[in-house]
């Protein structure tokens, strides 16, 4: 069993710099899996998935690189100063990390609001273009921030305190930030977030997209806004996996199915 070595940096300007963690086989083609994260505390609660995603593709010779986003993880720069602008430019500053290392992309991996990067991402990816993969993918990023909010809104009920998602937006607009489940959003990533639609940014760009849907037993069926989106995209490989829905999860899990699929469909993807 091939061992997986690790390669982590900082990079960008001092004061700027974003965190870029790499999983790559000792002796290595060169091929990698870049990882656009999910949202706030969804990051956390993935890390583990992607360690053990890491240990399946070392086997195949494939290597997985993990930017901590601007304000992220060890990253610098805090929370609040992040946005969809900036998110976008970290991964293009990771791209050409990979190719400095004489590496490169073949595939981008999305996990929850990651999917909506990776849309916003590949539409200016440099090189030729990279097969997409996306789990749990979230579709709307208005319905994504109106979310966010819901967790103040029910902190606020323990506090007897009645706030809304509308009033939030108000907040935001008038206060410019707003803190939430220990997360200072931004009223310029508030602005980013509402317009972001996953059928609108995947027509945007000519890739092959690989969908993973994580239900919750066998017999559940495809979330009705799972279909209707899928409709209005072309070439699109949607698979559904059964087991934990690991980024909401009370405790930290892994869905061994999830990463057992994506290991033989990465496996497959390139020379």
């Amino acid at each position: 069993m091939k061992r997986a070595q690790v390669s982590a940096e900082f990079i960008g300007e001092a004061g700027q710099r974003i965190f870029v963690l790499a999983h790559h086989p000792e002796q290595f083609s060169g091929r990698c899996v870049l990882v656009c994260p999910p949202f706030s505390e969804e990051m956390n609660k993935s890390r583990r998935m992607l360690t053990e995603l890491a240990q399946h593709l070392v086997q195949g010779n494939i290597g997985l690189v993990i930017p901590d986003l601007y304000g992220t993880g060890d990253s610098e720069g805090d929370y609040v100063d992040a946005s969809v602008t900036r998110w976008t430019d970290d991964l293009a500053q990771t791209e050409k990390w990979v190719e400095s290392r004489g590496w490169r992309i073949e595939s981008i991996l999305g996990i929850r609001f990651g999917c909506l990067l990776a849309t916003n991402y590949a539409a200016k990816f440099t090189k030729p273009k990279a097969s997409l993969v996306f789990w749990q993918p979230v579709l709307d990023g208005r319905k994504a921030l109106d979310q966010f909010l819901r967790l103040r809104v029910a902190a606020s009920l323990m506090a007897d305190i009645k706030e809304t998602v509308s009033g939030l937006k108000d907040r935001i607009a008038t206060d410019k930030t707003l803190e939430i489940a220990g997360y200072s959003i931004s009223e310029q990533m508030a602005k980013e977030m509402e317009v972001l639609k996953l059928d609108d940014g995947i027509n945007k760009t000519t890739e092959k997209l690989h969908w993973f849907e994580v239900l919750r037993d066998a017999d559940a069926v495809m979330p009705l806004p799972v279909e209707k989106t899928i409709e209005k995209i072309a070439n699109v490989n949607l698979q559904a996996v059964v087991g934990d829905q690991f980024w909401v999860s009370t405790e930290i899990t892994v869905n061994r199915e999830l990463i057992n699929k994506t290991t033989i469909l990465l496996s497959d993807v390139g020379p």
